[in-house]
């Protein structure tokens, strides 16, 4: 038997006997034990998310309860209890998108919780998108999303037949959209023509000819803060 059989055989037999601290603490030992790629290791094997791995090795460098309190869970079973390969999808869908020392228990993703619990869902974890979002900061994750603006005329109404909305549309929402849609997240990225109408209360930083889906080449600017 190999190392990762016997790891996981560890987790399998222990991890349900322990409480949600300890089974951190538990995962965090072993990736450190393990040195280079021990969290992911330790991630596959106990199938646990990278950010709770992380997490108790980090907690390893706390001070030790003296009186040896667990903390016992009361109420309803939360979701990852109830589905024990919740949070492991959920880390393998945010890890390509998310930024940040990979060692670092603070990390954030700009996937919206929208179109995660839609993926998880068809995968089999049937979640809401308020759980995916309460998992996310339990995990260690934050949100970050992209702004794009723009600046022109818009057509404004109502619309709809049994269920009424206010809306608007037209040809600089779409470019709005697009500058969202093409720009960085955690940053607001403006047309030339938003950025000539702010430049004298705004600082800018020209990003730079770039191309937009159904635009063609544009020249775009991210807003940096108010001028001084």
């Amino acid at each position: 038997m190999d190392l990762d059989e016997v790891l996981a055989a560890t987790f399998t037999l222990v991890a349900p006997h322990l409480s949600e601290r300890q089974r951190r603490l538990l995962f965090g030992a072993a990736a450190r034990a393990l040195g280079y790629g021990g969290v992911s290791r330790v991630a596959r094997l106990a199938e646990a998310s990278r950010p709770t791995v992380r997490r108790g090795a980090a907690e390893l460098d706390q001070p030790a309860d003296p009186r040896g309190r667990i903390r016992q869970h009361e109420g309803p079973k939360r979701r990852r209890d109830t589905d024990p390969g919740l949070l492991a999808a959920l880390d393998r869908l945010v890890e390509p998108d998310t930024r940040g020392d990979p060692q670092s228990p603070l990390r954030w993703t700009c996937k919206s919780t929208r179109e995660l619990a839609a993926t998880l869902t068809a995968q089999g974890h049937p979640v809401s998108d308020d759980t995916v979002g309460r998992l996310l900061k339990q995990q260690g994750y934050r949100l970050q999303v992209r702004i794009g603006i723009d600046t022109g005329p818009v057509e404004a109404g109502v619309i709809g037949t049994s269920k009424f909305s206010y809306d608007l549309w037209g040809d600089t929402v779409n470019t709005a959209s697009r500058m969202e849609s093409h720009g960085i997240a955690g940053c607001i990225q403006v047309t030339e023509r938003t950025y000539q109408r702010l430049r004298d209360g705004y600082r800018f930083q020209r990003r730079g000819p770039i191309q937009v889906r159904g635009k063609g080449e544009m020249v775009t600017y991210f807003l940096v803060g108010r001028n001084q």
